[in-house]
């Protein structure tokens, strides 16, 4: 996926990612990774797994939408009434996508 130019061709395939997997397999070695989790499970009360949690889920979509109201609201209701650390805030599409998929 390309996040580093400055406009975004959709006609270019190389700038969305590959669909037919999710993020974690996004690299053979997140895709071993994840392989190595579920295959290597062990544990009669739980069954196996690839991800330990849903992919979306409330906190992910505050993530993102941080910037627009009232999400910022429920931003910091979800952080105890602050801002999470300045950090940790969505801040580029491109530290983001590198962190999601595994590089970065």
């Amino acid at each position: 996926s390309d996040y580093d130019c400055e406009s975004l061709d959709l006609s270019d395939p190389k700038s969305f990612r590959n669909l037919d997997k999710p993020m974690g397999c996004q690299t053979p070695e997140g895709e071993e990774e994840f392989r190595k989790r579920y295959e290597g499970w062990d544990d009669p009360e739980v069954p196996k797994f690839h991800y330990g949690s849903h992919y979306s889920s409330a906190g992910i979509v505050l993530f993102y939408l941080i910037r627009l109201p009232p999400f910022s609201a429920e931003n910091q209701k979800l952080q105890g009434g602050q801002f999470d650390h300045a950090d940790r805030l969505f801040n580029s599409i491109r530290e983001t996508w590198l962190s999601a998929s595994g590089k970065g």
